[in-house]
């Protein structure tokens, strides 16, 4: 059986291509990224790891979360050349994770931003120039959106509703319990408190 050249030009490009796409450029890892370089995807997915463990955890500064967010902007743009080794058309496991490292990415934005804005200490979190819980400025929720015009989440501020159950401040210095009272629950609910 002939098969026509068109079909076998099509095949040896296929051939070329899968070729092409397997060749390694060999680059020490001191060298800066290079546009020809091949990036690698879980050599990206450390770095991000790396700079979240470092920076956006329990201690954060603001000159660091700044620091964190432009690294988040260029593994992002870095992502866009990414190279996948397993080229398997079937449970193919790295495309699977490249699909979902791109909203790793967003996600991870989106957390040191929001932290970034925050200049307070909240909870478990803390920045060691903001020392005290602001509720007059920050008892509120932080709500972050997705612009696609823009380079970083959008966020914004919703109320906390706070008629049944006043804030109250956390002492992890002396173990005391506090039990909080609920406030404004009509007579007719009765609670299993």
């Amino acid at each position: 059986m002939r098969t026509s050249i068109s079909a076998r030009i099509e095949r040896h490009l296929c051939a070329i291509l899968y070729a092409a796409s397997r060749i390694r450029i060999a680059c020490p890892p001191s060298f800066p990224f290079l546009p020809h370089r091949r990036v690698l995807l879980h050599q990206l997915h450390d770095e991000m790891a790396d700079y979240m463990i470092r920076f956006v955890t329990v201690k954060r500064d603001n000159h660091d979360l700044e620091k964190v967010l432009n690294k988040l902007k260029e593994l992002r743009e870095r992502y866009l050349t990414i190279s996948l080794d397993d080229r398997g058309t079937l449970m193919n496991q790295t495309y699977a994770f490249a699909n979902q490292f791109r909203y790793m990415l967003e996600l991870a934005m989106t957390i040191t931003k929001g932290a970034l804005l925050r200049d307070e200490f909240r909870g478990s979190h803390f920045k060691p120039d903001f020392p005290k819980r602001d509720d007059e400025h920050w008892l509120k929720h932080t709500i972050a959106t997705y612009d696609p015009s823009k380079d970083e989440p959008v966020i914004s501020y919703a109320p906390v509703d706070i008629r049944h159950l006043k804030p109250m401040l956390r002492d992890y210095v002396h173990a005391k319990r506090i039990k909080a009272k609920l406030e404004n629950i009509p007579d007719n609910i009765v609670l299993p408190l």
